[in-house]
């Protein structure tokens, strides 16, 4: 009866553990992924996401287009207001941006001042409607 206990604690103490575990990884995961101050994807995680739809779109033959918004004279913005300011900016140009994407596109904030969003499926005139 006591072997049983303590194999069944043990038991308990392995899933409990493994339950932390797993809550830590996707939590790091979470924060290696995203950048803390737009909720947007960092330029790592973007890379990944871009490097397996360019491999994707070469087997079917598809297309995807990508932009590029840098945030021009953002500096100027921090020197003349602050930088509470210029983070304000970036917040406000992270959800106009994520408010006006596609559920299928992906969104980064690559630089301090710089956005990419990854758009598959999309052509030239499917940009212009953007």
């Amino acid at each position: 009866i006591i072997n049983a206990i303590m194999v069944l604690l043990t038991n308990i103490t392995v899933v409990v553990v493994s339950r932390i575990a797993r809550i830590n990884f996707i939590e790091v995961e979470q924060l290696s992924s995203f950048d803390s101050l737009t909720g947007l994807r960092n330029r790592l995680s973007f890379e990944r996401i871009t490097d397996i739809e360019i491999d994707r779109q070469k087997l079917k033959k598809g297309v995807f287009a990508f932009a590029y918004i840098d945030l021009y004279k953002l500096n100027d913005l921090n020197e003349a207001s602050g930088y509470a300011a210029g983070d304000n900016a970036i917040k406000f140009v992270a959800r106009v941006i994520r408010e006006n994407i596609r559920q299928i596109d992906t969104t980064a904030r690559i630089g301090g001042d710089e956005f990419a969003i990854l758009m598959p499926n999309t052509n030239a005139e499917g940009c212009e409607s953007f």
